[in-house]
């Protein structure tokens, strides 16, 4: 690789590689090294502080890479998984807002100040972090700590300098802003900043947003200073924007439709241990249509290729944030972690709202999910759907919004050779909120009472990091407090093996559900009528934790929520 942080599409394209499916094989449930791995070769307390690369997908299934089934090229994070370890337990918020706040404060998003997206009146849904709160990059700055941003901030308005990423411990930042979003022509916030839209040709923000982390890295690495770089990308979130290229291999591949797709993800999950072999594929949810019965497939099979396109176009800048790592000697010792920020997105994107967005060449915008105009071009701004977002949450049923398995399930893959053996899968059952109290465990930072002269809520999540350096894979560590979620009226809490949940506007709503997640991940077989006394002490502790933490009851009409 040379010294430039630009590399071409076409370059890139050449090097892009072929599916990734079998690179990991089948291998046994556990959490213990892979055969071939050295435990002794492995350090843990002889690490130095290591460097943190932090990547997360947005709107990204649990099976869209390869290492979880998935038929998208992604050799470069499918590699990841093979020198590292996949988590199939790693839970977040169903919504991006809440799910980055959650991540970033170590709380629970109503504590932070976003229980919803945008400013909905009230401090737990203000829409933008709590001055009683701090996030991972100012905590690890006090620790000695470089830190750069590279990708999407959604957690304030762009009008609130103190809630942006400069105000909240980021020394370097870049991230597209939301207004009249385009892959191809973002508006663009730069270190404090608001530079407008992008002039030069061939510009796709996925790749300036890995030519920025990539930028941070190698002036951290040349400072010999510790890093923390959080690469939060918009890809694959909609508008699904790619380029020819990038599509056009993808084409004609989705024509067998969405339900024997879901099949097909289904079964490689199962080879590749992701799953038990014994797991039930439910019915994805409702509203999703029987393929033959849709009379326009050659453009659904466009809309899923656009998407495969954008996560193929993510993985390969992956790809070259982990060769910098490689070319400057710092791969060892650096912790990369990828996941994705909720499940894949239900939005059917309807004509109306995007028209002003700006083109290329200054035609019109087509607007919307619109039959027979195939998604990816800059004049377009497109979704690709529930139907194909039910095979990027295969096994789970439901979608983004939803707090049953496929609103809140991400892949999660950590990688640290100094410390970490590969091509294990861990099964344990993790939240969002634990990388605040895992990362600063592993850097040796010290979470703070105050700061600012603010009081600052203690954390909610548990430290992991004992599972990361735990290179025997003997570790006994298991989460001891439950975990909760509310969005939308949609209101969840797992508790060890047992997951209580509950939907709303559906029939029975606000019913609970039981499931015994141990042995039914699917959630597939609801024991509530069998087990009413465990129904009403999950729902005690859940009604405890609302009042806790300032969750609001949700009733259609209300303001504060879209």
């Amino acid at each position: 690789m040379t010294e430039s942080n630009t590399v071409s599409r076409r370059t890139l394209l050449a090097g892009a590689g072929a599916l990734g499916i079998g690179a990991l094989g089948a291998e046994t449930a556990g959490t213990t090294p892979s055969a071939g791995s050295s435990a002794s070769a492995i350090g843990t307390a002889a690490c130095a502080r290591p460097n943190i690369v932090m990547i997360m997908a947005d709107d990204f299934g649990f099976s869209d890479v390869g290492c979880f089934g998935g038929e998208i090229a992604t050799p470069n994070i499918d590699n990841l998984a093979r020198d590292g370890q996949r988590f199939t337990q790693l839970y977040t918020y169903p919504v991006c807002s809440p799910t980055r706040a959650a991540l970033l404060t170590g709380l629970y998003p109503t504590q932070a100040g976003l229980g919803a997206l945008g400013n909905q009146g009230t401090p737990e849904y203000q829409g933008h972090l709590k001055e009683s709160c701090v996030t991972l990059a100012q905590v690890l700055g006090m620790a000695g700590y470089r830190t750069s941003v590279s990708g999407k901030w959604h957690i304030s308005p762009w009008t609130l300098p103190e809630s942006l990423p400069v105000g909240r411990g980021f020394e370097r930042s870049f991230c597209p802003v939301g207004d009249r979003f385009t892959y191809y022509l973002p508006q663009r916030y730069l270190d404090g900043e608001l530079i407008g839209r992008p002039d030069e040709p061939g510009y796709h923000v996925t790749e300036a947003i890995t030519d920025h982390a990539i930028a941070s890295i190698r002036q951290f690495a040349a400072a010999d200073d510790p890093f923390f770089v959080y690469v939060p990308h918009s890809a694959a979130h909609y508008p699904l924007h790619a380029w020819p290229e990038d599509i056009e291999p993808y084409r004609g591949r989705y024509l067998g439709g969405w339900g024997r797709l879901r099949e097909e993800r289904f079964e490689r999950q199962r080879a590749l241990g992701v799953i038990d072999p014994d797991t039930v594929l439910p019915h994805p949810g409702p509203g999703v249509p029987d393929w033959d019965s849709d009379p326009d497939k050659d453009w659904q099979d466009s809309r899923m290729a656009a998407y495969a396109a954008m996560v193929t176009v993510m993985d390969r800048g992956i790809g070259r944030i982990l060769a910098t790592l490689d070319e400057l000697g710092i791969a060892d010792n650096t912790l990369v972690l990828f996941f994705g920020d909720n499940g894949g997105a239900v939005n059917e994107v309807v004509p109306g709202n995007n028209s002003n967005v700006p083109t290329l060449d200054g035609s019109p915008m087509i607007d919307g999910n619109v039959r027979g105009v195939s998604p990816g071009p800059h004049n377009t701004w497109a979704s690709y759907g529930r139907a194909w977002a039910s095979v990027s949450n295969t096994p789970f049923s439901r979608w983004k919004n939803w707090v049953h398995e496929g609103g809140i399930a991400t892949p999660f893959i950590a990688r640290w050779p100094a410390s970490l053996p590969g091509g294990g899968i861990d099964h344990r059952a993790l939240h969002v909120i634990d990388f605040m109290p895992t990362l600063l465990e592993l850097a040796g930072a010290s979470y703070p009472t105050s700061h600012d002269g603010h009081a600052i809520t203690p954390m909610e999540g548990e430290s992991f990091a004992t599972v990361l350096t735990d290179a025997a894979g003997t570790s006994g560590w298991r989460r001891n407090t439950p975990m909760f979620w509310e969005y939308n009226g949609n209101r969840a809490v797992r508790r060890h093996r047992w997951k209580l949940v509950s939907e709303y506007g559906a029939p029975g709503a606000g019913q609970w559900e039981l499931y015994d997640i141990g042995t039914d991940r699917t959630e597939t077989r609801n024991l509530a009528a069998t087990r009413p006394d465990l129904v009403a002490d999950l729902a005690g502790e859940w009604q405890d934790w609302k009042v806790r933490v300032g969750v609001r009851d949700w009733e259609p009409g209300d303001g504060y929520r879209p």
